[in-house]
């Protein structure tokens, strides 16, 4: 990626099982905004979703990715690249819109 490369912070955090995801959303964008100072990544925007048990699907996440596909950004900055809604099927049209070659995803360690 170049110079102008643009990422999106994603930060999601589920509304039925506080187990399995120990960071809260602020968080989770503290982390992420902390890993794009340090290396000197351009945030194109914030995007946070609350993931309930009644509301299939990400509809913050897949307007993300729209707006990839449309240039406003190149990659997604995120704690977890766990999209799979537990028990419901895969949103393959989501995925598909990354282009290896103009896009990029970053992982932060919330440890970092």
């Amino acid at each position: 990626m170049n110079a102008t490369t643009k990422y999106f912070l994603y930060a999601r955090k589920s509304t039925k099982d506080h187990e399995k995801q120990v960071l809260s959303i602020p968080s989770q964008l503290d982390v992420l905004r902390k890993l794009a100072k340090q290396q000197n990544l351009i945030v194109a925007a914030e995007i946070t979703e609350k993931e309930s048990a009644h509301t299939p699907g990400r509809p913050e996440f897949n307007k993300m990715m729209q707006r990839i596909a449309e240039g406003e950004a190149n990659g997604i900055i995120a704690t977890s690249f766990h999209f799979q809604q537990s028990g419901a099927p895969r949103e393959p049209d989501s995925a598909s819109r990354l282009s290896p070659s103009r896009t990029s995803a970053l992982a932060a360690s919330p440890g970092a």
